[in-house]
């Protein structure tokens, strides 16, 4: 049964989501491994390390997903089956003029079930993880405590090369609430350091390659006999599009729309300004983004700030008069829903930086800077 919790603004689903994700994943994973246990005969290196890619996905918050990434690893065997491992990860996303990653460090074990061509596994760790946060050219990172639980399967390639897949569950105990996420990895394993337990000689050697004979260059065709075929007529030329930079000038404390400015432009803008004045400010976001979109791609503002607490939002609202400079879009924190607070639309970053001192002095005081809009619309 699913419960639902909505404090603070992050939605935690219980009971449900990735957990029948995790069970058809890691069951199929743990029953290979132990029938693999019954018959392995397979020896293991001193040191295990591992490479690769990483997806990782927010269990708590299931809309965000982090597909870029990267995992590293050092297991030291302690014998046949049971290691000391040291992972480290790295997780990476842009969206809504805002940067995010996640970095691991985390110690534990790791049993394994040593085959002669699969190793399945299983492992447990604990240790640290630092997020980090960048917006409107201030940034936020904090460390917290982190337990993870895993299991994937290896197949070698070679003595010493393996290729791995596994999948991990952790659970991050932040100051709020604990968080939960899910990751997938990929990559090569290398043996290092000799083996722990000799597997038998059989007294048999390996047969040396033949050796490869060099080859042999064979001229081509003359080409130069060839009649070269007749090239084809150039096409005409398209007529040059006026630049959009021979448009005429806007003064910068106006957000307006370009003349001629179409009916759908201008109505979602107007529209914008009119809903995050009644309060509305999902549609508000929609609008002014629609505006932007069509309008300003290719332009700066000042951002000013991201808030979490509609309050906060309503009170710089409030704060600024109400100016037509204003506006926002919607932007996600953690797994909270924000929104990105915005003033102005200026021609170049030079010209947003001087336009600093116009704004009312509650949003000065937040220390804002100027970015690109289309870094906004990403």
């Amino acid at each position: 049964m699913c419960a639902t919790n909505t404090e603070s603004g992050v939605s935690v689903r219980n009971g449900c989501g990735s957990g029948p994700l995790a069970v058809l994943v890691l069951g199929p994973v743990l029953v290979l491994g132990g029938a693999v246990a019954a018959r392995a005969q397979s020896d293991a290196p001193q040191y295990e390390v591992f490479g690769g890619y990483a997806y990782l996905r927010d269990v708590t918050d299931e809309a965000v997903s982090i597909p870029k990434g990267w995992n590293a690893s050092i297991a030291r065997n302690l014998g046949r089956s049971l290691g000391l491992v040291v992972d480290l990860g790295g997780h990476y996303k842009s969206e809504e003029g805002g940067d995010f990653s996640e970095h691991t460090i985390l110690g534990g074990s790791r049993y394994s079930f040593r085959g002669d061509k699969l190793t399945p596994y299983v492992e447990a760790l604990v240790g640290g993880v630092r997020s980090s946060e960048s917006f409107g050219g201030e940034s936020e990172s904090t460390w917290d405590l982190a337990v993870q639980a895993g299991a994937g399967l290896g197949f070698k390639i070679s003595d010493n090369v393996s290729l791995r897949t596994g999948v991990d569950f952790r659970n991050i105990f932040r100051e709020e609430q604990s968080s939960q996420e899910l990751r997938v990895v990929a990559g090569v394993s290398f043996g290092l350091g000799g083996r722990r337990e000799p597997a038998a000689s059989s007294g048999m050697q390996r047969p040396l390659p033949e050796p490869v004979s060099p080859r042999r260059t064979v001229p081509g065709p003359d080409l130069g006999a060839q009649p070269a075929s007749p090239l084809p007529p150039p096409r005409p030329a398209a007529p040059a599009r006026t630049p959009l930079d021979q448009e005429p000038t806007r003064p910068p404390e106006t957000l307006g729309v370009r003349p001629p400015a179409a009916t759908l432009e201008s109505g979602a803008l107007s529209r914008g300004r009119d809903l995050l004045r009644r309060g509305s400010y999902p549609q508000a976001s929609d609008a002014f983004r629609e505006h932007l979109r069509l309008n300003a791609a290719d332009r700066f503002t000042i951002a000013v700030g991201l808030y979490c607490d509609p309050t906060n939002v309503a009170q710089l609202v409030h704060a600024s008069g109400s100016d037509e400079q204003l506006f926002l879009l919607r932007a996600r924190r953690r797994g909270a829903a924000c929104y990105g607070i915005y003033w102005g639309v200026f021609g170049s970053s030079q010209e947003a930086q001087q336009n600093l001192a116009s704004l009312p002095p509650a949003l000065r005081a937040a220390g804002p800077a100027p970015v690109p809009v289309l870094r906004l619309l990403r």
